[in-house]
This record gives C-alpha cells, structure tokens and sequence, in this order.
C-alpha cells in the first residue's frame, strides 16, 4: 500500500509540473510572438484571435496546403478579421507579390519583411504555425498545418467556440 500512495505521489507531482512548465513556455511563446508582431506592423492595435504564420521553406505539402486555405479564406471573407496571416522566410518579395497580388494589400495579410518569426527559435516551424488567442489576448494554444494535425479543423473548432 505505501508503495502506491509513493507511485501515485510521484505521478501526480510529474503531473503538475510538467502543466506549469507547459504554461510557462506557452507565456514565453506569446510573448515573443507579441514581440515580432509589433516588429512586423507597429501599427497593429489589437490581436486577432487566431495567426497563421506561413514560411516560404519547409513542408511544401503543407506550405502549399495553407496558402491554399488563406487565398480561400480571404476570397470568402472579405472583412472577417478573424485570422490574420503572416508571410515569412522568403527569399524574394516579388515572388510573393506575384503569388499573393491583390491579397497582400488586406489588413488580414501581414509580410515578416524582417524575417523576425523565422529568425526567433522559439517561434521557427518548417510548418505553418497557428497561435490562438482568447478574447482578452492571451495564447490560448499553438497548432500546426502539419502531416500529424489538422490545422484547418483546429481553426474551424476554434472558431466556432
């Protein structure tokens, strides 16, 4: 019996601190997320309740996969405001501008000119990266378009809570 209640305490301490260190990265991530934020657009005034950071290299399946979905977005959505996307780690502006054309002019499309998510390790993905913010501008959770998640069903969910 003694050797339970001493598993059980173990499991349960492994348990809580690992929630805590969770909870710290996850305040170390918003942080500097907000940080690059207000590097890319200094005039941005409000957080948006979900960021897709897409990078030019990486998963090309899934880079491919989540410019699909912001043209798609953007084109249904002329004003939502719900997702803004941020376009990083790209060799040539003119590429994106070729891609993107009118698209890159919406408010919902911010471009990382100084490449400050993809230069910042903490925030580096060869997948395109999703932050989720709560209505008082916390990071609520970190998703990805990847071959292991459904990006875009993370975003339909969050979206309808």
């Amino acid at each position: 019996m003694k050797i339970l209640y001493i598993f059980l305490l173990a499991v349960f301490s492994v348990g809580c601190n690992s929630g805590n260190s969770k909870t710290e990265q996850l305040k170390d991530v918003e942080s500097e997320f907000k940080k690059a934020i207000s590097e890319i657009s200094p005039k941005e005034s409000s957080i948006s309740p979900i960021y897709m950071v897409i990078p030019r290299a990486g998963c090309s399946g899934c880079i491919s996969d989540a410019e699909l979905y912001m043209t798609n977005y953007l084109n249904k959505n002329p004003k939502n405001g719900k997702i803004t996307f941020i376009l990083t780690e790209f060799d040539d502006e003119k590429i994106i501008r070729a891609r993107f054309d009118t698209l890159l002019s919406r408010k919902e499309v911010l471009v990382d000119r100084g490449d400050k998510i993809g230069a910042n390790n903490l925030l580096k993905s060869i997948y395109p990266s999703l932050y989720f913010f709560d209505k008082t501008g916390q990071l609520r959770d970190v998703g990805a378009f990847s071959p292991s998640t459904d990006g875009q069903g993370s975003i339909e969910k969050y979206l309808q809570n």
